[in-house]
């Protein structure tokens, strides 16, 4: 029984989750900071340490980090340029 209480509570978690991203996505005009939300809430429902949102850029066989799980970084500062 207790084990099925700790399912459920996760999945409301994730549910609860996919609702704040989904208010989130359509209140939100700075994209910085949804981006930042949906990475902060994605880690938290996983339970990881860290997050990143990457964006493939095919046309330049680049990858941009747009946010991560403490933060949000520029797409002209970032560091994570990543060629393929």
């Amino acid at each position: 029984m207790q084990g099925v209480n700790i399912k459920l509570k996760r999945k409301i978690g994730e549910l609860t989750a996919i609702i704040t991203i989904g208010k989130a996505v359509v209140s939100m005009t700075d994209q910085r900071n949804l981006f930042k939300r949906i990475v902060e809430t994605a880690v938290k429902v996983v339970e990881a340490d860290l997050g990143w949102l990457m964006l493939r850029e095919e046309s330049k066989a680049a990858i941009h980090r747009l946010a991560q799980s403490t933060g949000i970084i520029s797409l002209s500062e970032s560091p994570a340029l990543i060629k393929q």
